[in-house]
């Protein structure tokens, strides 16, 4: 089962960069991590019918069957057909094998802690990737937009999120006294520079969380230890805005942005303002969608800003009825496959290819659609594909999840040893990834989507075998807190 999770953890990390970057693998060499997916599925299923365990809270479960029993109202309601069904469950449910399984196959903690120390290098490894890319992109492409940074992780915000994360974790294993002072600070160190490279916006508010909630849930508030540890964020918080904000204002003023001069602008609050909502109406980008598409560019549909892309979706959904309000439009309407999308022209990026269809099919069939059939298309941050697939039903379940496992994360984080530490750090890690809802494609990223899942699955089933401890008799028996006191909790044996 560790082989599963390496393999899992290296495709995610390095296939996506060799096939759209560096193009040394074909396409096909993209869908290992599906492939992957397939098998622990069919592990899970198989050790399912054995009837031996399973480490779940039953809500999860619950949890998971209403998310699918509404994507299946949702599917008949709208009549979708049987490849849009298929794109739509890849695009939704493929991370629940990798999720379950730490439900059914107990890892210890010599192989946790494999995982995650293969994971490190690998976080530390896109500093200077992403310095080489910025380099390459300003001295021999002259240009010097952030989007061009995308480490090994094929996008700047995947790439962004996954540094922070990695930055929280750290910082939880510092408070747990599971790695030293000095490892925290020169990692965070090389792990903030490309979310300072890449000019992710999103830094501005998650920084501050990654560093103050984990002194929050460690216990001993006013301890000394506590005073410590705030004071370490303080100094951490301190150093980065330090570099971020100058590096941020020289990109801006090599770009020549007319939307923002500077970090002021951003800092006052009216570049954010039209970062969120741009107010553009669904029928201005209709119009834009039938003008926009050709083979060079692929697709266009405006300034449609991320509040923009909610907005839209909740007005079509709400026009065309209550239930489908409830229950989307149907899966799969939110996205192109890349089979049908591979006529698209020459010059257009791998990436168009992959999500949007092609100018010719766009041009053979523009008189057959309409508003419903292209506005879903501009949704491109999570709560937006949601509200167009699921509707309201789906993102409230979708959320519940998240509730779940911000407690469970609490409750292991009271634990010691490895597991104590990463149930610390999840608890900021399931903010920061909610957080991302409505800032990118959480589902089109693999190394984001299927490595939160499986970590997820880890602290839901420890947190259900330390909570089943809790509440045995034996539980405050002898034994107990001696190992307790070793970090070698007995629910984690």
């Amino acid at each position: 089962m560790n082989m599963i999770v390496i393999s899992l953890i290296l495709s995610v990390f390095f296939l996506d960069f060799f096939h759209f970057n560096v193009k040394i693998l074909p396409r096909a060499a993209t869908w290992l991590p599906d492939l992957i997916m397939l098998t622990t599925g069919g592990i899970v299923a198989f050790r399912i019918s054995l009837k031996q365990y399973f480490d779940m809270d039953i809500k999860y479960i619950y949890c998971i069957a209403l998310f699918i029993l509404v994507i299946a109202f949702g599917s008949v309601l709208n009549d979708v057909g049987p490849f849009k069904l298929l794109v739509g469950a890849r695009l939704h449910l493929k991370h629940l094998a990798i999720f379950l399984l730490p439900a059914v196959y107990r890892f210890n903690e010599k192989e946790l802690k494999t995982q995650l120390l293969l994971l490190l290098p690998l976080l530390l490894m896109q500093a200077p990737v992403a310095v080489i890319q910025k380099l390459y992109a300003v001295f021999a492409l002259r240009k010097y937009s952030g989007d061009i940074v995308q480490g090994t992780l094929f996008s700047p915000n995947p790439l962004a999120v996954a540094m922070l994360c990695g930055i929280a974790v750290l910082f939880a294993f510092y408070l747990k006294r599971e790695v030293s002072l000095r490892t925290f600070l020169l990692s965070s160190l090389c792990m903030f520079i490309p979310t300072t490279i890449c000019e992710s916006k999103a830094t501005l508010v998650y920084l501050p969380i990654i560093l103050i909630l984990p002194p929050i849930f460690c216990g001993g508030y006013m301890k000394g230890s506590k005073k410590k540890a705030i004071l370490t964020a303080s100094v951490v918080w301190i150093v980065c805005m330090s570099l971020f904000v100058p590096m941020y204002n020289i990109i801006v003023s090599h770009e020549q942005r007319k939307d923002m001069d500077n970090f002021r602008s951003i800092a006052s609050g009216e570049y954010f303002s039209s970062y969120l909502y741009s107010g553009i109406n669904e029928r201005h980008l209709l119009n834009n969608a039938i003008k926009g598409w050709n083979s060079k560019d692929g697709y266009i549909l405006g300034q449609l800003r991320r509040i923009d892309q909610v907005a839209v979706a909740f007005k079509h959904l709400h026009d065309k009825s209550f239930l489908n309000l409830m229950s989307g439009g149907g899966i799969g309407i939110t996205f192109s496959s890349y089979l049908e999308s591979a006529n698209t022209g020459s010059n257009a990026s791998s990436k168009t290819k992959s999500k949007y269809p092609s100018a010719s099919y766009i041009t053979k069939n523009i008189t057959n659609l309409n508003a419903i059939d292209l506005l879903p298309l501009t949704a491109d941050v999570t709560v937006s594909i949601l509200l167009w697939e699921v509707g309201i039903m789906g993102v409230f379940v979708y959320c519940l999840f998240f509730f779940l496992l911000f407690r469970d994360s609490i409750l292991l984080s009271r634990s010691s040893g490895v597991s104590g530490a990463l149930g610390l750090g999840w608890c900021t890690v399931t903010v920061v990834i909610f957080l991302a809802l409505g800032y990118f494609n959480l589902e089109h990223s693999n190394a984001i989507n299927l490595l939160f899942w499986y970590f997820s699955g880890i602290v839901a089933a420890r947190a259900f075998r330390l909570r089943r401890w809790n509440e045995a008799p034996y539980a405050s028996g002898m034994h107990g807190p001696g190992l307790y006191a070793r970090g070698k909790h007995p629910a984690f044996d």
